[in-house]
């Protein structure tokens, strides 16, 4: 794919932000980890290695995920595996510089070094998975997502479809249409369904003036919606195409819609 509209979609101090901050991420939780354990088992002894081998894996998953479409053609790529075993090189390295814990003392119990450790350990995963949990955008709810909680989404996940929507839309409404068409191209790229793609591309027909284009960019729109609902399988149930985008523009600038009566 060219490379202009691909930047015209991604900032360039967006493209390379998520990688270096998973490095620094990476390098320092080990510290961060192993510090955390030394409060609540002052000797820790060899459960640290227990921390310190999730830290390390928390630290690959980490750089499997921060290359996003503008540096890489897809995700978990070789060169995504690539930059995980650099951060997670990053967090081993650490780990080696750090001083050697001394063993548990003899009046008390290995299983407290253990049981710290491990509760540890399940907090460096945790605090892997809240950032995802905390900035999902659902689809349905991207056109008014906002351009800060796209951002944010895009740098935690950047391969997340729906939140490059998010970003078309918000550009929309700030009136950079050259950037929200690019949006909407790298959205399907990135593997979002080609019908929120379509909503947002009628509404910036409509914006121009071009209403026929963007009332026949809207039918499309429906059609791929409804082919995505029956590629989920047989419905049980009555068959509806959800909550749709309706395009401001093509309401307020191009009369609304020609829709067929129900007699016809």
């Amino acid at each position: 794919m060219p490379l202009a509209p691909i930047m015209e979609a991604w900032p360039i101090e967006e493209v390379w932000l998520r990688p270096i901050v998973s490095i620094a991420v990476g390098a320092a939780l080990p510290w961060l980890a192993l510090r955390l354990l030394r409060l609540v088992a002052p000797a820790p002894g060899r459960a640290r290695w227990l921390v310190a081998g999730a830290a390390v894996a928390c630290a690959g998953l980490l750089g499997a995920t921060a290359l996003g479409p503008a540096l890489v053609d897809a995700p978990l790529s070789a060169p995504s595996w690539g930059f995980a075993a650099l951060c997670a090189a990053a967090a081993a390295l650490t780990v080696w510089r750090l001083p050697a814990d001394p063993a548990p003392a003899s009046d008390r119990s290995p299983a407290l070094a253990w049981a710290s450790a491990a509760t540890v350990a399940a907090l460096c995963v945790a605090a892997l998975a809240l950032p995802a949990a905390l900035t999902a955008i659902p689809l349905e709810a991207a056109p008014l997502a906002g351009s800060d909680a796209a951002r944010w989404r895009l740098r935690v996940h950047p391969w997340d479809g729906a939140a490059m929507i998010a970003a078309g839309w918000a550009s929309r409404r700030a009136g950079d249409t050259h950037r929200a068409q690019a949006r909407a191209t790298e959205a399907v790229r990135m593997g979002a369904p080609r019908h929120v793609s379509l909503e947002l591309e009628a509404e910036l027909l409509a914006g121009q003036g071009r209403c026929d284009e963007a009332r026949a960019r809207f039918d499309r729109a429906l059609a791929a919606r409804a082919e995505a609902a029956f590629d989920e399988g047989v419905p049980t149930e009555p068959l509806t195409l959800g909550g749709f985008t309706l395009p401001p523009s093509l309401v307020t600038e191009c009369g609304g819609l020609a829709l067929p009566s129900l007699g016809e």
